[in-house]
């Protein structure tokens, strides 16, 4: 798979933080700590989640050795 959709959360005082679809994203994983994967905002929800207050954020990033599995766990930073 070359392309992976990682999710982020925006907490409630985050939920402002000016960000935009097309905004560049760099993922880090525990798995892999010296590398960093690329990408962009694919999609912003438009309200936060009533029982968790966050507000999900949607990035396409590229996965060009396969090394990003579902469900890892990963840091998001938007630029």
């Amino acid at each position: 798979i070359s392309e992976v959709l990682v999710r982020g959360l925006a907490y409630e005082n985050m939920a402002h933080a000016g960000f935009a679809i097309g905004q560049e994203v760099r993922v880090t994983t525990p798995a892999f700590p010296d590398k960093v994967f690329s990408g962009t905002v694919h999609h912003i929800d438009a309200t936060l989640q009533a029982g968790t207050r966050v507000r999900e954020i949607d990035s396409v990033v590229e996965n060009p050795d396969g090394k990003l599995l579902a469900n890892m766990q990963a840091t998001l930073s938007i630029k």
